[in-house]
């Protein structure tokens, strides 16, 4: 069997560093109230698509943009939280949340 990619206790070191770090900032009231503002805005993005709008417009450009973006904010908020708290099988990981299970399958 060939080892490909081996732990040593630097990566070790910094993942849990990483890790640490990332629990930090997943608390702070400033991380979940950004991602509310960012919500909101989605929300108003989304109220302003209609069947009516023309595909080269200035307008359609626009909101497919921001659907990229709001996709891409909320895909790394999905990723941070995972990395912070773990997928699956620790006590208060991300799946074992009611709301990080419907966010999840959102960004999905």
């Amino acid at each position: 069997m060939i080892i490909l990619f081996k732990r040593t206790t630097i990566h070790r070191r910094i993942s849990f560093s990483l890790r640490k770090a990332l629990k930090r900032l997943i608390v702070k009231k400033s991380f979940d109230y950004s991602i509310l503002f960012f919500i909101a805005l989605n929300c108003i993005t989304l109220a302003m698509e209609r069947p009516s709008i023309p595909v080269t417009s200035h307008e359609r450009q626009f909101l497919n943009i921001t659907n990229i973006i709001f996709t891409i904010i909320f895909t790394i908020e999905m990723m941070m939280k995972i990395l912070a708290s773990g997928l699956i099988c620790e006590a208060n990981s991300y799946l074992r949340n009611g709301w990080n299970v419907l966010d999840g399958s959102l960004v999905i």
